[in-house]
Formats: C-alpha cells, structure tokens, sequence
C-alpha cells in the first residue's frame, strides 16, 4: 500500500513539474480533413481522445481534431486516415511527452457526417469518451476502456458495446440486436427500444427504459441492480430469474409462477414469445 502511494505522489510531483516547465502556456490545436466522396463504412481508432460523430447537412464529411494543450505537446498529436473505396479508417495517435507521460487538455475528435446511413461503424478509446447522435447505422461496434459511450437519436440493426469502467447512456435508441457490457460501469437507457438484448455488469447497476418487448433479453450483474421498464406491458412473455442474496420486485400482471421467492423466479404470461432472464449476485431485481 505504501509502495503504491509513494508512486502516485511521484506521478503527480512529475505531472505538476511538467506543467510548470511549459509555464502555463497552452496551445489550441486544429487539424481538418475533408472527404467529398461516397463513405459507407468508418472506422475511427484512438487513444485518449474524446469521438464524436454527428449528423450534418451538406455533400462532405469534416473530420477536426481540435483541443488545448501544452504548447510543447502541440506537435505530439496527429490525425491520419486511410480510404478504400467506400472504407474510411480514422487513426489519432498521441506522442509520449520526453518524460514519459501524456498531458492534453479538451481533446476531441469530431466527425461530421453528411449521411443518413451508415454500414459498419467501429470505434475503439483507450479513455475518451465516445458520443454519436441523429445517424442510422447498420452494425455499430463501440470500445471504450474507462471513457463513457453516449448515444443519442440513433437508429441501429446491430449494437455491440464494450467498456471496462465507464459509463453506457443511450436515448431515443432503436436497435434490433443489442449487446452492451461494461465491467465497473453503468448502464442506462431512455426510450431504448433495444430489440433481442443481452447485457452484462460486474458491478454496475442496469437500468433500461423501453417502449415494448420485441425480443429475448438476457442480462446479469454481480454486484449491481437490474431495472427494467416497459412502456406497453407484454401480452406473451416468460420471466426467469435467480440470485444469490437480491431480491425481485414483479409488476407484470397476468403472469403463472412455477416459482417466486426473494432470489428465485420463474413465471410465464400467455404463450411465452419473449423471455426476460435475468441473473445477479447481489444485486436486486425490478421490471415492470
């Protein structure tokens, strides 16, 4: 424990002499890329860099890298990108300072996307965040190891979503197939019509608003609660859950219990057509 203390008063000591050897001195940095042509696919890979994407009107898509640093680190970034065809790959790569540590300050790279559809999109952070609104994409697969994934107004076929420690937001989201797991983070959705849905939290809570069922849901915690709420409560469902010490809160009605008690229940409504199965640890249950 000492030992780990000693490194973190180390690291900041060294952080707080690099700043004041660049005297305060800060640099705003601006680089643009600008492609006319037909772009179907992107794939953006960064490192500590925020991503954005949005949808704009006009015939070409802006990629800026921009944001304050110090103006001794002001040549340590750079933008990069490779197209085939209708293939765009983004690449933001960030130099080590001299003494071994990388100091930014606002980074971003945002993405102004002149379409309404887009095929594959992949985005992979190592801590930025990573923000997307008012697009329609085919298959989204997003990758973030401690930065936030935020979704807004988006319409997808496929999501699939990967973070260890940040955060997952999603609203006004329609997905068909929904993959979202995240390690220490958390999970919440508004108006998140996730269709088939699996979803995975060590010790985040999940909690997910929706219009209606569509399809089989399949989500589990360790530590966390589970929460979901539907709008239109479903005709023909199956409902199954278990846990170690959490405990369930049911306000589905119409449903015929096989079993219910604190940590395990399994009933059915109607015919069955979707199933809710939900697992956790600890963590207690809600839908209705």
């Amino acid at each position: 424990m000492e030992i780990i203390l000693i490194l973190m008063i180390a690291t900041v000591g060294v952080a707080l002499l690099y700043q004041r050897s660049n005297g305060g001195k800060t640099h705003h940095l601006h680089k643009q890329e600008r492609f006319t042509e037909e772009i179907k696919n992107l794939q953006v890979e960064s490192t500590s860099v925020d991503v954005e994407v949005v949808k704009v009107d006009g015939e070409e898509w802006r990629v800026t890298l921009s944001g304050n640093v110090y103006e001794k680190d002001k040549d340590h970034f750079a933008l990069s990108h490779e197209q085939k065809g209708n293939n765009l790959t983004l690449r933001v790569t960030e130099e080590k300072t001299r003494v071994g540590i990388q100091m930014r300050k606002d980074m971003k790279l945002l993405i102004e996307a002149p379409v309404k559809t887009i095929g594959s999109f992949m985005v992979e952070t190592s801590s930025g965040d990573i923000d997307v609104e008012g697009l329609a994409i085919h298959h989204s697969t997003l990758t973030a190891s401690s930065g936030d994934v935020t979704i807004a107004d988006v319409i997808h076929e496929n999501l699939q979503i990967q973070t260890s420690s940040g955060d997952v937001l999603l609203k006004n989201v329609q997905s068909r197939n929904t993959d979202i797991h995240t390690s220490s983070g958390e999970v919440f959705g508004e108006k998140f019509d996730f269709g088939t849905g699996v979803f995975g939290s060590s010790s985040g809570e999940i909690r997910i608003h929706a219009t209606k069922m569509l399809g089989d849901v399949a989500v589990s915690t360790s530590s966390g609660d589970i929460r979901f709420f539907y709008e239109e409560e479903p005709d023909s469902c199956k409902l199954v859950y278990q846990s170690n010490s959490g405990e369930a809160q049911i306000h589905w009605t119409g449903l015929h219990y096989e079993v219910r008690n604190e940590n395990k229940v399994r009933g059915t409504k109607a015919e069955g057509e979707f199933q809710l199965t939900a697992e956790t640890s600890s963590g207690d249950f809600k839908v209705g």
